[in-house]
């Protein structure tokens, strides 16, 4: 009975083992999709910045920069939640960007493959940058088959 339970408890921890990486590929898909919203909507802005600019110069009319500066805000606070996005995506991807030269790296390097920068540097918090922090999480479980 012995080597039936032996049996059963590795089954049983490949199995927790897939799920968790299905688990995260659920998780960049469903980032994805969200990237995919913003830029739809980032895309949306522009256009109707286009056609207050188009109007304006239709018209004879001076544009004036109250008239553009609020969709101006909303496109950047799209802009960051799709940078937040990134990041989150390359953190369960076991990846992180340079600060200096922005290539992906392992999450576990500590120079740049790309330029050679440190990507260790407790001067500042660096996943909020979207930058290398090898110190904060452990992604060995996550193997990125792209």
């Amino acid at each position: 009975m012995g080597m039936i339970e032996d049996l059963y408890i590795k089954v049983r921890s490949k199995i927790n083992e897939f799920g968790k990486t299905t688990g995260k590929y659920v998780d960049i898909s469903k980032l994805k999709i969200k990237i995919a919203e913003c830029e739809d909507d980032i895309n949306k802005k522009l256009q109707k910045i286009g056609r207050i600019v188009f109007e304006k110069v239709q018209n004879n009319e001076e544009i004036e920069e109250i008239d553009i500066l609020d969709i101006v805000n909303e496109i950047k606070k799209l802009e960051k939640l799709v940078s937040d996005y990134d990041t989150k995506i390359n953190k369960l991807k076991g990846k992180c960007v340079c600060r200096v030269c922005k290539s992906i790296n392992s999450y576990n390097s500590q120079f740049c493959s790309s330029c050679g920068s440190s990507l260790i540097d407790n001067s500042f918090e660096k996943n909020e940058n979207g930058d290398c922090d090898n110190n904060e999480t452990d992604n060995s479980n996550f193997e990125d088959k792209n």
